[in-house]
């Protein structure tokens, strides 16, 4: 368990790193202090800057609520203060309350196709009340149809669930699909997608469509060495490039890459800014 001096850490990283205002850095420190105290007393439900959150574990709690909370990974600005958010693979909503906490008169169009993952979702949405937000419990991907999905078979949620066998669960189910094209007819001012795997197949999409033009800021969590034998990063950023966006990328690079010398999986983080105007036909 956590001690003190991690939780005092924790408390000076929101007051020192965020890019938030004082009221909201505030609101974040209060929400940890209030979740320490009463994590124990509300079996399954944690607070996070003032919502109420289900989670399936304190682990995968603790993970999320430390990358976009303190971390803010999910973090941009905006001219307007009722943005359009995109948010693909939603999980259990992390992402969604932090838009919600910046953004609180945002609109938020929310995918999850992981059915476990989903009940949560919509629970805490519900369960905060919020208004302007759309849930659908479909995948994303190259074509519209039904596909296999692979996730834990006992999990209520899980961070490896996808449509790529190599990348989720023990457990295959059928779930819906469609492209992402076919929902983008108005400008986004931010995209989000974490789809575990088939983020280059949904940039294409929104490329090959022209769909593309309609964004205005992105973040693409890029699943790195899922086949150690494909090293396509390149491509997804020709095709971010090819758009007329530039971009930013961070990742961590473990000793034990190295050690490794060869293909070890990693996360890369890509945020991308749209150098054109938007399209607004």
């Amino acid at each position: 368990m956590p001690g003190l001096l991690h939780h005092r850490n924790n408390l000076r990283h929101v007051a020192r790193k965020s890019p938030l205002g004082e009221p909201l850095r505030r609101r974040i420190a209060r929400g940890y202090l209030t979740d320490l105290v009463t994590s124990r007393l509300r079996s399954g439900r944690r607070t996070v800057a003032g919502f109420s959150v289900r989670a399936p574990s304190t682990a995968f709690f603790e993970f999320l609520y430390h990358e976009v909370f303190l971390d803010h990974c999910y973090y941009f600005k905006c001219t307007t203060p009722t943005p359009f958010i995109v948010d693909c693979g939603s999980n259990i909503g992390m992402a969604l309350l932090y838009f919600k906490l910046v953004y609180p008169d945002a609109e938020v169009l929310a995918f999850e196709p992981n059915p476990d993952a989903f009940a949560v979702l919509t629970e805490n949405v519900a369960s905060n009340g919020l208004l302007g937000v759309e849930l659908r419990d479909i995948a994303l991907g190259g074509t519209n149809g039904e596909v296999p999905f692979f996730k834990d078979a006992d999990a209520d949620a899980s961070m490896v669930a996808s449509t790529l066998e190599a990348r989720g669960g023990e457990n295959r189910i059928m779930v819906p699909q469609h492209r992402l094209s076919g929902f983008i007819d108005r400008p986004v001012d931010y995209l989000k997608i974490d789809i575990e795997g088939v983020e280059e197949t949904v940039l294409a999409d929104l490329v090959e469509t022209e769909k593309i033009a309609y964004i205005d800021q992105m973040t693409i969590e890029y699943h790195h060495h899922i086949d150690g034998a494909a090293d396509t990063l390149s491509t997804l950023l020709g095709k971010i490039e090819g758009a007329g966006f530039g971009y930013q990328i961070g990742s961590y690079l473990d000793h034990d890459i190295v050690k490794a010398r060869g293909p070890v999986f990693q996360d890369v983080t890509v945020y991308a800014y749209n150098k054109r105007p938007v399209r607004r036909d």
